[in-house]
């Protein structure tokens, strides 16, 4: 997520905000707000495996013992794998999104047009786009432009700012609603960059 966040960075994250999950079960009690475009969201990557109850009554635990240098969570072949990622929700369910060198454009629900991401989140971020890659071609998959997606109902469109390093949606696809865990809200470490996301 540089520029906006770095590895070193600690931040408070609230579950409140969407909903927090009911213990012992996959169901969430009612948020206080709906995802919105531009948020900085912890999530669980469509690639990591769905936690048993015992990792999930352990992990909390492991992670504080450990400064959360260690994890219960496994990728789908079995290896280690932090469990949460951060990225910022770009795209909205209802939406239709395109991407050209790593700048996705979007035609919102209702919307005859395409418009830069930029123009419809109220808040200034930057995004790194350029790729130090030597032999890079515009061509190459994955390569930071797209066909046209729409996203159905419940359905969110996730990036990280540097765009070209990133695991994100431009690889997994859309993310779903239940794999948005809680939103960025205050960053308090270092004491430099401290304040609200």
């Amino acid at each position: 997520m540089e520029p906006g966040l770095t590895p070193a960075d600690r931040v408070v994250v609230s579950s409140l905000a969407y909903g927090p999950r009911i213990p012992f079960t996959t169901s969430r009690l009612p948020g206080l707000q709906t995802p919105q475009r531009g948020e900085l969201v912890v999530i669980v990557p469509p690639f990591s495996q769905e936690t048993t109850l015992v990792s999930r009554l352990l992990e909390p635990f492991v992670s504080f013992l450990t400064a959360q240098r260690v994890t219960l969570h496994r990728d789908l072949y079995g290896a280690r794998v932090n469990g949460y990622m951060v990225k910022r929700i770009i795209g909205i369910p209802g939406d239709t999104l395109r991407m050209s060198r790593f700048v996705l454009s979007i035609k919102t629900r209702g919307s005859t047009d395409f418009v830069p991401e930029q123009q419809l989140i109220p808040f200034h971020y930057e995004i790194r786009t350029s790729v130090d890659a030597r032999g890079w071609q515009e061509t190459f998959p994955l390569s930071g432009n797209s066909d046209e997606i729409s996203l159905r109902d419940n359905e969110y469109f996730v990036l990280g700012d540097n765009r070209p390093s990133s695991s994100d949606s431009r690889s997994w696809g859309a993310l779903r609603r239940d794999r948005i865990v809680g939103k960025l809200i205050y960053r308090y470490w270092p004491p430099r960059t401290l304040g609200i996301l």
